[in-house]
């Protein structure tokens, strides 16, 4: 003997479903929304500082890694920020020294063209003498 019900109408939050059509899922993609929301919701949770046991761990790996980008910005050496202060450091003297350098190098040619009474004109970009015409 077997029993069962047969669901002829269902009710879900105030739409009435009556046909089969409503109920089938397909899977794969029910499956990727489901995964989707939760992802979307610990991203949500995690940026607005919203503690749950499920994004305390990716709070504090944020928090870590800005805490150490605002050592390494500020250029606080400290054991984790060492190596990153110094780096941009090194690059921030390079880029110094090439502009001493161009700005050198204009000044020269600027002083050698103003006792001949020359027009000059510079590059906008990287101030390098692009024409000395006396």
């Amino acid at each position: 003997m077997e029993a069962g019900l047969t669901l002829a109408v269902a009710f879900d939050n105030g739409t009435i479903l009556s046909t089969r059509r409503h109920w089938s899922l397909i899977l794969p993609s029910y499956k990727s929304d489901v995964l989707s929301g939760i992802n979307n919701a610990l991203n949500l949770s995690t940026e607005a500082g919203y503690v749950v046991p499920e994004n305390a761990p990716r709070i504090l790996v944020k928090g870590m890694r800005e805490a150490l980008a605002l050592a390494g910005e500020s250029g606080f050496p400290e054991s984790g920020t060492c190596r990153d202060v110094l780096e941009r450091a090194v690059t921030n003297a390079t880029i110094l020294d090439q502009k001493v350098s161009q700005a050198r190098e204009r000044l020269a040619w600027e002083r050698k063209c103003r006792h001949a009474g020359a027009l000059v004109s510079y590059c906008r970009d990287c101030s390098r003498l692009l024409t000395c015409v006396g």
